[in-house]
């Protein structure tokens, strides 16, 4: 007789002040941008279809990590934001969740717990943020879609630098963002009196961060 192969996946600890189960097969890595997305179908499609096939729990985490303070005496925080929130048993919060987490993921880090029908932002108080998704098998069809930004803090009197916009709430976002049909700062003035990149305006068309370039000659002024 042949043998089956069996999987076998730990089962999720129970939510107590130590450490959280954390699946390094289901572990997602973000590094090194001043924005991005966190999606659902990142989860990798075989790890899936093992949850589905063997009627397991899906748990995964995302790491992100922004650039570190563009200055040494600031200090760098991250805004999510949740474009995409739908869990397949809303206020089951035994059944499917997002968890947020600071550097550590132990409950007294967390942050947030959504299992509800609505998840609102969260910001960060370092560069470093953990976001855990758990579904059991009944509640695989979950779903999310989240835009993370990273900000500088600014101090008190300071101004943000020409390589950054200032979304007027003592924080700085790169310039990179502005106009870039997303929403980053908090109270949306990144997208403020935005022209869409391409259309034409006075004379030209509109470029990077909305501005209207004019063709004179062969250079664009």
């Amino acid at each position: 007789m042949s043998k089956q192969k069996v999987f076998s996946w730990p089962n999720r600890k129970k939510r107590t002040s130590g450490a959280i189960y954390d699946d390094e097969g289901c572990r997602i890595e973000v590094s090194g941008l001043h924005e991005g997305f966190l999606n659902r179908t990142d989860v990798p499609r075989e790890k899936e279809q093992t949850v589905v096939e063997h009627a397991l729990s899906l748990d995964c985490m995302w790491v992100v990590t922004v650039p570190d303070g563009w200055k040494v005496s600031s200090r760098q925080t991250i805004q999510l934001s949740f474009l995409k929130f739908k869990l397949e048993k809303p206020n089951d919060c035994e059944s499917n969740f997002v968890d947020v987490f600071t550097e550590r993921t132990d409950l007294p880090s967390r942050l947030k717990n959504f299992c509800g029908s609505i998840a609102d932002s969260v910001v960060s108080k370092s560069n470093v943020l953990h976001i855990r998704f758990f579904a059991e098998a009944a509640a695989i069809n979950s779903t999310f879609s989240i835009l993370f930004t990273a900000f500088r803090e600014k101090a008190a009197g300071e101004t943000c630098d020409d390589d950054e916009y200032d979304c007027e709430d003592a924080t700085c976002i790169s310039a990179d963002l502005r106009c870039n049909g997303r929403i980053n700062c908090r109270f949306r003035w990144d997208e403020d009196e935005c022209q869409v990149r391409g259309e034409r305006c006075g004379g030209g068309f509109v470029g990077n961060y909305g501005v209207c370039l004019v063709r004179v000659g062969y250079l664009d002024c």
